[in-house]
């Protein structure tokens, strides 16, 4: 398997080359998905298969395993891209949408008061903490992802097993 969990990514992703087609793929993690034995929840949605954690088991820090199958010349690439939940992935986007507009609010304010020869002390200020929201914003991301390492660890285990004993190879 190829692996590209870059430490800097706040969703890490990997990629699998296989000699089977993409609708048989798609055909065995349906039937796997919804037997008795699978604890994880599923979406599969055209070539996207979601996978989440069980109820039970989720914080607000779990990832979701985003699985989508491509077809190729002689089999198939299935691509995983491990995730926050989207409601909450969307809240940190916002998150860092709001600091960045501020930022750029600020760094107006000041140059407009620059260029009227007025204080720009507060400005200046605003835009620092901006920048260090923007910092603690990151900081929190890579925390989350910490925390969910072993959740993380847990679904690609499941996929890896799944696809072993699916005859997917």
């Amino acid at each position: 398997m190829e692996e590209k969990l870059n430490k800097i990514l706040l969703k890490p992703r990997f990629s699998i080359e296989v000699t089977e087609d993409k609708k048989t793929i798609i055909q065995k993690f349906k039937d796997k998905l919804k037997a008795q034995d699978c604890k994880y929840h599923s979406k599969i949605s055209d070539d996207h298969i979601f996978i989440d954690l069980p109820q039970e088991e989720q914080k607000i820090w779990s990832p979701q395993l985003e699985v989508v199958i491509e077809e190729k010349d002689n089999g198939s690439l299935i691509r995983g891209l491990f995730a926050p939940k989207p409601s909450m992935w969307t809240l940190f986007i916002f998150l860092h949408f709001v600091d960045a507009t501020f930022f750029l609010i600020a760094l107006s304010i000041y140059y407009a008061n620059s260029v009227m020869g007025n204080s720009n002390t507060i400005w200046i200020i605003a835009m620092i903490a901006c920048v260090v929201a923007w910092g603690l914003l990151y900081i929190i991301g890579q925390m989350g992802k910490k925390k969910s390492k072993e959740q993380i660890d847990g679904l690609k285990k499941f996929l890896i097993q799944n696809l072993e004993k699916l005859n997917i190879h």
